[in-house]
């Protein structure tokens, strides 16, 4: 799918290019055509993706860091193709140039009619580089001397011109549809494998079966990097070999193929491994370092000024994760483990909106009861935050609609609590039976959610808002506000 469309974008922008339009229509139109192509390429991603996924929700996998690496991409792309028409309007000028000064009469050497190609744009200097161009030339070049000067130039001028032709839509070429596709290809391989590897880390922490798995290198890995380290870490079980709940998110880079595959227990090592005090990570990972050669080292942590961090005592996954912040290295065990609880209240809250009807009547029964759901109304209007139950019902509404982040509370004992704020302005609590709790005015001299949360021991994870979350919060409130019509 990806190479027909990087073709059929290549095709088409080279199409509107002979049509004369401007350099500035011409970057609108390349941006424009690119956008197009990402769409369509997420569409494909995502298709690709879904059906792996069960219970790790899509959002964690695609979203705003999907379109915002093709929009990425895509602008660099553009401005390379864009660059390349601008160099090839320049070298016209160039060429026009040389016309001139032969046309008014100046002299000039065999040798100044073919290094004109250093004048000329780098795409054009290279193909001009080649033995077959520089004999054609050549040949040319040596006609002016028994030809009519001006019968002469004009052949020389079509050989260049020809030359130019011919270079410009290799150059686009390789700007347009190779970029296209090698970018499109790259993010969709990278996330359909990472949406693959969710899936196995899930069905490896709730196989009671699996105990331990071992990072397992691609065949196709080119050279040495963060993946060589992670194949020969060793804690003490062996290399690349660890408990399940230490696997770490991957692929751990751009096209990477690794991962991680059960490793299923012999008699003997069942015994061994029970004897086995595993080393401290930050202990494991100076000894794995160790292994490899200073050159190695600098492959893996991306720079000698990285390197000289690990050597200070820098945590090697704190320097990773510098270097991919959209995509931190963390324990798959950690993300799933909160993710699980969250999303079950959740959806929860959900079911619950989607049964309501009549959204002024049936409103209340989103909460724990309809005690709590007035008493909160007059504490909120006491405080003089609201005048109305309807502009209280609306402020909830408006909260969960456009909510920016979420915050869940994680306690041992279960009553796990889950925080929707808006602006920093509102704030909606849910219980863990995906009941509100509370709807109020954020005050920023009073102690926060969170605040109030971990002194009493809780876990706090925080992220943005669930997209179906919202949605689903955003046709209540559209609903809501066509009764006052």
């Amino acid at each position: 799918m990806i190479d027909k469309e990087a073709k059929k974008l290549y095709e088409h922008i080279k199409e509107l290019l002979q049509k004369g339009y401007s350099i500035k229509e011409i970057e609108e139109i390349l941006l424009e055509e690119f956008g197009q192509f990402n769409e369509k390429v997420q569409e494909y991603i995502e298709s690709e993706i879904k059906p792996t996924l069960k219970s790790i929700p899509p959002e964690i996998l695609i979203g705003p860091e999907l379109s915002n690496a093709l929009y990425a991409n895509a602008k660099e792309a553009a401005k390379r193709a864009s660059y390349l028409i601008k160099d090839h309007i320049k070298s016209k000028k160039t060429i026009g140039e040389l016309a001139r000064k032969l046309y008014e009469g100046y002299g000039f050497r065999d040798k100044e009619v073919v290094e004109v190609k250093k004048r000329l744009p780098k795409y054009l200097q290279k193909e001009l580089g080649s033995p077959n161009a520089q004999r054609k030339l050549l040949k040319q070049v040596n006609k002016l001397k028994t030809s009519p000067l001006r019968a002469g130039y004009t052949q020389l001028l079509e050989a260049i011109e020809k030359e130019d032709k011919k270079a410009l839509d290799k150059a686009l070429r390789t700007a347009i549809e190779e970029k296209a596709r090698f970018y499109a290809n790259r993010i969709a391989q990278t996330e359909i494998f990472r949406a693959k590897n969710w899936q196995n880390a899930i069905e490896y922490l709730e196989d009671d079966e699996v105990e331990f798995v071992k990072f397992e290198m691609s065949s196709s890995h080119p050279k040495t990097d963060i993946c060589d380290f992670y194949a020969k870490l060793d804690i003490g079980y062996g290399k690349g070999i660890v408990p399940k709940t230490q696997m770490r998110t991957l692929p751990l880079h751009p096209f990477c193929r690794c991962k991680y595959v059960p490793h299923y227990l012999t008699s003997k090592e069942k015994v061994r491994f029970k004897k086995i005090r595993p080393k401290s990570f930050k202990q494991a990972q100076k000894e794995t370092m160790a292994k490899f050669s200073k050159y190695e080292q600098k492959e893996i942590l991306g720079s000698y000024q990285k390197l000289e961090e690990f050597k200070r005592g820098e945590d090697i996954e704190r320097i990773f994760n510098r270097l991919r912040p959209k995509y931190p290295i963390r324990k798959y065990e950690e993300i799933v483990g909160y993710n699980t609880g969250m999303r079950k209240i959740e959806e929860k809250i959900i079911k619950s909106a989607q049964n309501i009807q009549d959204v002024k009547r049936d409103f209340p029964k989103l909460w724990m009861s309809e005690d709590n759901f007035i008493k909160h109304i007059e504490k909120r209007i006491e405080a003089g935050h609201i005048e109305s139950k309807e502009e209280y019902i609306e402020k909830t509404l408006e909260c969960l609609a456009e909510c920016d982040i979420y915050i869940f509370a994680e306690h041992k004992n279960s009553w796990d609590n889950l925080c929707y704020n808006k602006d920093k302005s509102w704030a909606v609590v849910f219980n863990e039976h995906g009941q509100i709790m509370t709807s109020y005015k954020i005050e920023p001299e009073l102690k926060s959610f969170e605040q109030l949360h971990l002194e009493v021991g809780a876990k706090i994870k925080r992220g943005a808002a669930n997209e179906r979350f919202r949605e689903t919060f955003k046709k209540l409130r559209d609903r809501y506000k066509k009764l006052d019509k």
